[in-house]
């Protein structure tokens, strides 16, 4: 089943966190994921999973980069967003949906598999 990564960025002026899960048993960060649906775009199901998931305001979102990244040997496209405001409530449902916001310097090991210079996954 194919499917689409997505992260959302916050920054604070000096560091920026990235919306990540943790693999309990490796202790690996990894972006959020979730299957494409049959008869949607990746884009939209992502974003319709990030809505459902985390209650997001899908006008409080930003596409700021689309890439790919390899997840277990296969290039899916990853999507990046900006969010206006991070708000202790989203915060709070982040943490409930078992992910978190992670500082960069932490992802040094996920972003070995961000492929920056390829194109996206479109089918």
């Amino acid at each position: 089943m194919k499917q689409v990564a997505g992260t959302i960025l916050m920054t604070d002026g000096e560091n920026t966190q990235f919306l990540v899960t943790r693999d309990d048993k490796t202790g690996t960060y990894q972006f959020f994921k979730t299957p494409v649906v049959a008869d949607k775009t990746a884009l939209a199901s992502i974003l319709e999973q990030m809505r459902d998931l985390l209650s997001i305001e899908l006008n409080d979102l930003r596409l700021s980069e689309l890439t790919t990244c390899e997840v277990n040997h296969e290039d899916i496209s990853l999507f990046v967003f900006d969010h206006l405001v991070i708000s202790p409530e989203l915060q709070d449902r982040v943490t409930k949906a078992g992910l978190s916001f992670v500082d960069g310097s932490q992802l040094h090991d996920l972003f070995h598999d961000v492929k920056i210079d390829a194109a996206p996954v479109f089918d």
